[in-house]
């Protein structure tokens, strides 16, 4: 019978709406992995739970295809006796055609992109690696190919959009002058500010501490767990001071940059809420809401930087924290995407037409 851990209940536990994640009664096998992956990979806590909910929902699969029955009795409310006993060898029944089923079903029900299923068979196959290491099974996973995932252009706006975006949130600040709520406002604008100007994932803003920012740079904790040192320009330092001047005192987190008002006490904000906040000065701005995003706007930022700050690629790695320089020279293509547009968009190109016509 397997007993419930309380250490994993820890690790994956979350505040967040959206990564609410039931921890059942599961292995010790899956409960050591997962914190294989916390301890010795620094993954964090989304991409933990991401991992976890994976083996959790194949596992549940499996069973179903070889004990032809459901996990789960819901009349009884109990799990079946034969499911709380599968060990680490239960596993090696797996062979390819049975992930090929479960990836092509997951594909239909979830209508997962190419590079999301890419994700799931590496998933798949770091589990399957590491029961292959400690619990010495046979790795029927191992040779499944991994397909290579188009490189899709990153979505961003112009120069003179997300202009427009800061100056309605300028115009949401004007219009709250003298309300309680005007920090709010002043909040929001900081927090945008800092996603076009530092080309922060929203996790990493979230998690900033007041203590992170020094006089004209910040300390960002991303993927992976690793710190890196973001510079500041000069409008995202009046940005930070003129929040940090109406920001409440009395935060329930205090350590945290950006709080949120819950009922009568603060906490730091949440990334659903950074999400809506953007989303509502998009609309505001009369932009796409559905095109464009919170990561759209970091992507918006190291577009720009390419573009108009001469930042050669290796710089723009470490401002984005990739740690591939293959990650980062997407933007290059962007780039000489834009170059192209605008050697055809010369008025001497006129001439080829007037040359067509005289051939």
């Amino acid at each position: 019978m397997k007993q419930r851990d309380s250490l994993l209940e820890k690790i994956l536990n979350t505040n967040s709406k959206s990564l609410k994640v039931e921890v059942t009664e599961v292995p010790p096998f899956i409960s050591n992995y997962v914190k294989d992956l916390y301890v010795m990979y620094n993954l964090s806590k989304h991409t933990i739970i991401d991992y976890f909910s994976l083996i959790t929902i194949f596992t549940k699969k499996m069973f179903l295809t070889f004990y032809e029955k459901p996990y789960y009795d819901i009349i009884t409310g109990k799990y079946d006796e034969h499911y709380l006993s599968i060990d680490e060898k239960f596993y090696e029944q797996v062979e390819k055609r049975h992930v090929n089923d479960f990836l092509a079903e997951l594909k239909l029900e979830r209508n997962l992109k190419e590079s999301s299923v890419i994700t799931k068979i590496r998933q798949l196959k770091s589990f399957y690696s590491y029961l292959e290491e400690h619990y010495d099974i046979k790795n029927n996973v191992k040779n499944i190919r991994i397909p290579k995932a188009e490189k899709n252009l990153p979505v961003y706006l112009t120069l003179e959009e997300a202009v427009s975006l800061v100056n309605v949130v300028d115009k949401d600040i004007e219009q709250h002058k003298g309300t309680k709520t005007k920090w709010i406002c002043v909040r929001n604008k900081c927090m945008i500010v800092m996603l076009l100007n530092c080309a922060l994932r929203r996790s990493e803003l979230r998690s900033i501490n007041i203590e992170d920012i020094k006089e004209d740079y910040i300390i960002v904790m991303g993927k992976g767990a690793k710190e890196r040192t973001i510079y500041l320009n000069d409008l995202t330092k009046q940005s930070i001071n003129d929040y940090l001047r109406v920001r409440p005192k009395d935060a329930k987190d205090n350590k945290a940059l950006f709080i949120t008002k819950n009922k009568h006490t603060y906490s730091r904000i949440s990334c659903e809420r950074i999400g809506d906040v953007v989303k509502k000065y998009l609309r505001e701005a009369n932009l796409n809401d559905q095109l464009f995003s919170t990561h759209k706007l970091r992507h918006t930022s190291a577009t720009l930087m390419y573009q108009h700050g001469n930042v050669d690629l290796r710089s723009l790695q470490q401002i984005l924290g990739h740690a591939s320089s293959k990650t980062t020279e997407i933007y290059t293509h962007v780039y000489d995407k834009n170059l192209k547009r605008a050697v055809n968009t010369n008025p001497l190109n006129v001439l080829y037409e007037e040359n067509k016509k005289g051939l």
